[in-house]
């Protein structure tokens, strides 16, 4: 295995492949196929084909320059990495920091037949799994010595674990090791919910009340709330994820942070991302870089291209990174919607570029990977 690439994950690091994407069209990375590892790609991990992966999609912002989303010369990367390409892929994996929150990452696997299993062995505190990312502030979620089997079945990833799996004994672990798993496996398209089981075994409700007996899925499970009561979510309810900034050892990290409503309008999800993103996190160790005042005019989706006409008072905000941030995270956020595979941004509903002079003229391609750091 290759020790970890010590790049700093500076503030615009979480922009990576806004910065490869804002000067290309979508076309591009369908032609170089480069595998998709955010929820709602094409991965098959079932089977693997030898142009599925790419060791490339790592674009570091380095700061400074005009604004602009730069291509960083992709193509001349893909070219002379084109063997290495074959032999590597990428996987998105939930670890978490020193205060409990769950972090997502990409990190590089030998290419291989399980990339689900390779994302779960990423999970487990070995030393070496642990020597990777501890530059980063991050630690590996799953308990050592933790073991398992994984079955993916018509959408279903039934994983098996022994009783290693329960050796922990703080409430915040119990949340994040369940949503870890969730979220890590539901990131391939063949899995749409996940089944965890112990020693063979259905279990009721785990020691701090988390309730594993039913299959779940991102549609039904909490992740990084505000008041860290439940990862469950409750009867009649509806969630969304909208993705905050957090700062951890000087670097900046996007995450996701789950919303509890009770009457979600599903009808436009995307406003409400708008609204939720607009709105100061609740928890003060988190920030966003989305000013307060702005405004979903109008959106329509058509042929996977998500249109949003955006209202911005351009005297409340200003700096390129906070501009980077704002857009990386509707980004991200909008990835939940399902059917969409690129955004075309609107300001007043004219076709312009943002105040720090970000290059959106082009409808900007979902990003590829998040917070990528880590080579293994």
């Amino acid at each position: 295995m290759k020790r970890c690439t010590k790049r700093r994950v500076i503030a615009l690091l979480i922009m990576a492949v806004v910065l490869i994407t804002g000067c290309g069209t979508f076309d591009r990375y369908e032609d170089d196929r480069i595998l998709q590892t955010n929820e709602g790609g094409n991965n098959d991990i079932d089977s693997i084909d030898s142009n599925d992966a790419t060791a490339n999609s790592s674009n570091d912002y380095e700061g400074g320059g005009e604004g602009k989303l730069e291509e960083n010369n992709t193509n001349t990367d893909i070219n002379n990495n084109e063997n290495k390409e074959t032999e590597e892929m990428l996987i998105e994996v939930y670890y978490q920091d020193n205060e409990g929150f769950l972090v997502p990452v990409t990190r590089r696997v030998p290419k291989q037949l399980s990339i689900a299993r390779a994302s779960i062995n990423a999970l487990i505190d070995t030393p070496m799994n642990r020597e990777e990312i501890a530059y980063f502030g991050l630690y590996p979620i799953l308990p050592q010595e933790t073991e398992f089997t994984i079955n993916i079945k018509e959408g279903i990833a039934v994983i098996d674990f022994n009783n290693k799996v329960l050796e922990y004994n703080d409430q915040i672990v119990e949340y994040n090791i369940v949503a870890s798993v969730v979220y890590t496996l539901t990131q391939f398209e063949t899995v749409d919910e996940v089944k965890i089981l112990v020693n063979g075994y259905i279990q009721q409700r785990l020691r701090y009340g988390t309730d594993i007996s039913e299959n779940l899925s991102r549609k039904n499970i909490l992740v990084n709330t505000a008041e860290r009561k439940s990862i469950n979510l409750a009867r009649g309810m509806q969630k969304l994820d909208v993705y905050l900034l957090k700062t951890i050892k000087n670097n900046v990290y996007i995450i996701p942070v789950s919303i509890e409503c009770m009457n979600l309008n599903e009808d436009n999800l995307q406003g409400e991302i708008i609204k939720y993103l607009s709105t100061p996190p609740e928890n003060q160790k988190l920030f966003s870089e989305v000013p307060d005042n702005i405004r979903l005019i109008g959106s329509s989706i058509k042929e996977g291209l998500l249109t949003l006409n955006l209202s911005i008072d351009i005297g409340s905000y200003g700096g390129t990174q906070r501009e980077y941030g704002m857009i990386s995270q509707i980004l991200y956020s909008m990835r939940q919607i399902d059917g969409i595979d690129r955004i075309r941004f609107l300001i007043d509903g004219e076709v312009k570029d943002f105040i720090e002079g970000t290059e959106i003229s082009k409808p900007v391609p979902l990003p590829l990977s998040i917070n990528d750091i880590v080579d293994i």
